[in-house]
Parts: C-alpha cells; sequence; structure tokens
C-alpha cells in the first residue's frame, strides 16, 4: 500500500510534468515586459501567488506558510527564478544562431524597427530591459547604447 509520503512524492512529480510547464509557457515571449507595466506584472503576481499555492497544498500546510520555507523545504527555485533561466537561454540561442536563421533576422529587424520608431511593444521593452539589465549588472565601461 502506499504511504503518506510516497502520495506526495506521486502528487509533486504529476506537478512537475503537467502543471510547472504550463506556468512556464511562453515565458521566454512575454517575460521580459517592462517592470513597469502594471498588466504584465499582475499576471506574474497571479502566476506566482497560485503556483505557491499549489505547492502548499501538495505538502498539505497552510497556506500562510512562507515562500521561502516551502521552496527550501522542497529543494526548489521560485517561479521567476525559472522564467529568468528561460528567458535567458531563449536570447542565448538567438544569439548564437547563425546569421541567415530566420527567427534571429526577424528579431534583429523588429528590434530595430523597435529602437528606431522608439515602438512599445515587446521587443522594444524586451530592448529597455536589456540595456537596464547591462547596466544594473555590467561595469559601467561595458554599456553602450548604441
Amino acid at each position: 500500500m502506499y504511504t503518506r509520503s510516497d502520495t506526495v512524492f506521486l502528487k509533486f512529480c504529476l506537478f512537475q510534468s503537467i502543471l510547472a510547464p504550463a506556468f512556464h509557457y511562453g515565458c521566454p515571449v512575454w517575460g521580459m515586459h517592462s517592470p513597469t507595466d502594471s498588466a504584465a506584472n499582475n499576471i506574474r503576481k497571479q502566476s506566482e501567488q497560485k503556483y505557491m499555492l499549489y505547492l502548499k497544498r501538495l505538502c498539505g500546510v497552510p497556506s500562510t506558510t512562507s515562500h521561502a520555507v516551502i521552496l527550501a523545504e522542497m529543494n526548489m527555485r521560485s517561479l521567476k527564478y525559472f522564467w529568468w533561466q528561460q528567458t535567458i537561454g531563449f536570447w542565448n540561442a538567438l544569439a548564437s544562431a547563425p546569421a541567415s536563421c530566420l527567427h534571429r533576422l526577424v528579431l534583429i529587424d523588429n528590434l530595430q524597427d523597435a529602437s528606431f520608431h522608439g515602438v512599445h511593444n515587446f521587443l522594444g521593452q524586451s530592448l529597455i530591459a536589456l540595456v537596464v539589465l547591462a547596466t544594473n549588472y555590467l561595469p559601467k565601461s561595458k554599456v553602450s547604447l548604441s
């Protein structure tokens, strides 16, 4: 017969196989929207809350249990961590793609168009987010807006 720990483990496997990918779906595309975009922030916040609520239910702990405690106990990272990991992986794949890659050509064209026309679409917001990241994390001599 199954014990409680077996049941929790099976539920966790289902969570990792079905629910977690649903929370990660498409994040390389929408994950870089501006931190000042209130609609995107609201969606991210709601997703993180639901993600943590599922984990707490899975563990059978009260909803008031600290997120940090749950993540540490389950040896997991936050949803935001996975979003950034996948987003950066997506951008790295595009950056390392051959110069003739259609996806890369479309991205470069859209970035140039967004930059030239001051468009506030996904790519315009991505460019702003990348500049902010570079400004915050790279030595000042390495940051260039040109």
